[in-house]
């Protein structure tokens, strides 16, 4: 398989996303990196320069939260390569905060890193994706209708829920343009996130494993799944 593509990936310098940056890299793949954390992406650099001299890793530095991406994000990741062919939307908010506390403020960031960001990247990248592009949404269990809830995540839940629902409508909009979309619904990873949200609960998957799983997915699923919001998980929703 020719893994040399173009990878778009945000929430990159920790967890799932740091993980996936080092598995594409390793792949001889060209990879625009996307975190907040402009210190972490530098280690992280550094790191894969380290090990791959001859890689191919761009490191952006924008928080997601920011509504003008368009102005702010778009041109960056153009100035680097010109067709992406594979865009993983992965950066995200989990905030464990029962409803009545939540606060409007972080009602905005949590929908804003975890839908509109997504929604605007997804829009102003549609004229730079390849003509076969795979973009994956990494979601949650706790967003598929029927799954089961837990107290304290009921606006994570729903922002998961939402992009859940546009994937499924992006899939049959664009379903002419070779353009492939699909959501993972991730369980729990152990992550610095998952780890401040849930203290003392270890998960059973680890960023380690779920990266492996979403790149093998995201070069041989999109020929066969489009449209599909994927249960990732070790129990049943």
């Amino acid at each position: 398989m020719n893994y040399k593509k173009n990878i778009v990936i945000t929430g990159a310098s920790k967890g799932i996303g740091y993980q996936l940056v080092n598995r594409y890299i390793e792949n001889a793949n060209t990879v625009i990196a996307i975190s907040r954390n402009k210190l972490l992406l530098d280690e992280l650099a550094n790191k894969c320069r380290e090990k791959f001299p001859d890689s191919q890793l761009h490191t952006i530095c924008f928080d997601l939260s920011d509504s003008e991406i368009e102005k702010k994000l778009i041109p960056k990741i153009l100035s680097k390569i010109d067709k992406i062919d594979i865009l993983i939307n992965n950066a995200g908010i989990l905030v464990n905060c029962n409803y009545e506390s939540f606060s409007h403020k972080k009602l905005k960031e949590v929908f804003e890193v975890n839908f509109f960001s997504v929604f605007i990247l997804i829009q102003k990248l549609l004229s730079s994706f390849a003509d076969d592009a795979h973009i994956i949404n990494i979601s949650s269990v706790g967003g598929i209708t029927g799954s089961s809830k837990y107290k304290g995540l009921s606006v994570y839940s729903s922002s998961k829920s939402a992009l859940n629902c546009l994937t499924e409508c992006l899939a049959e909009e664009y379903k002419d343009l070779n353009l492939t979309f699909n959501a993972l619904a991730l369980g729990s990873v152990q992550t610095e996130m998952f780890s401040k949200a849930f203290p003392g609960i270890k998960a059973q998957v680890t960023p380690e494993q779920i990266s492996k799983y979403i790149f093998n997915f995201s070069f041989s699923a999109k020929q066969t799944i489009n449209g599909k919001i994927i249960n990732v998980s070790r129990f049943n929703p």
